[in-house]
């Protein structure tokens, strides 16, 4: 469970990676939305969520009070994505469309620039059509 939860962090940070390289469409980024997307229905199918959350803090990855190590070091494009926005993390919620993760792998390969606070990021998300996934 611990191993599928990692996976799917570092997934988000693949894709980042991934856009930063190519455009929205280019096959590599459909594939990690394709499969962040169908990892995300597994994994809150078998734990019987709503959602997928995790936090940042102190330039790692946290779930239930500890730090993710392997995802914090594989993950490091995500962790300042959420420092650029200025949140405490990400939760993904069902029904979430490739073309919502493919938006934010846009997002998080083009913000170059600190948000002013987390409204101005929430507001942004909107501004893109991304519903499914919340800044916490």
């Amino acid at each position: 469970m611990e191993s599928s939860f990692s996976d799917l962090i570092i997934l988000l940070a693949s894709g980042i990676n991934q856009r930063r390289m190519y455009f929205d469409d280019h096959p590599k980024v459909q594939a990690v939305s394709h499969e962040f997307t169908m990892r995300l229905r597994g994994l809150i199918d078998e734990e019987g969520r709503e959602e997928f959350s995790f936090g940042v803090y102190g330039g790692k990855f946290i779930r239930h009070g500890k730090y993710l190590v392997g995802p914090s070091i594989a993950g490091r494009s995500l962790i300042e994505f959420a420092e650029l926005l200025g949140c405490g993390g990400f939760s993904f919620r069902l029904p979430l469309a490739m073309v919502d993760v493919a938006t934010f792998f846009r997002l998080g390969a083009a913000q170059k620039e600190k948000m002013a606070n987390l409204e101005e990021a929430k507001a942004l998300f909107l501004a893109h059509g991304i519903g499914h996934i919340e800044l916490t």
